[in-house]
């Protein structure tokens, strides 16, 4: 089972995007990181790996600074749906760094 961060009161706004977040929408901006420095870096783009469970708990799964995927309360992060072009090209470039 994967470690979870803590989840605090979630913002109404924000529980509108993820209820309305598309399957187009892989990656969000660190907007909180409070308490998880080492983790999450504030303004950086992650990858969000869908997870129905944890959305219905107000909680998202991204690709942490650990290189694995945790789940995150989505009041520390906003969503960043990114043109076809710019996502595959994150994601090469991501499994590049991977392999290098």
């Amino acid at each position: 089972m994967k470690r979870t961060a803590s989840a605090k009161e979630t913002s109404r706004s924000n529980v509108t995007l993820i209820n309305h977040m598309s399957e187009h929408t892989r990656f969000a901006v660190c907007i909180n990181n409070a308490g998880y420095a080492a983790s999450l870096e504030l303004r950086k783009l992650y990858e969000v790996i869908a997870d129905l469970e944890a959305e219905k708990d107000q909680m998202i799964r991204v690709v942490d600074e650990s290189g694995e995927d945790y789940l995150y309360s989505v009041d520390r992060f906003v969503f960043a749906p990114l043109p076809t072009s710019v996502e595959k090209a994150v994601l090469n470039a991501t499994d590049m760094a991977a392999k290098g």
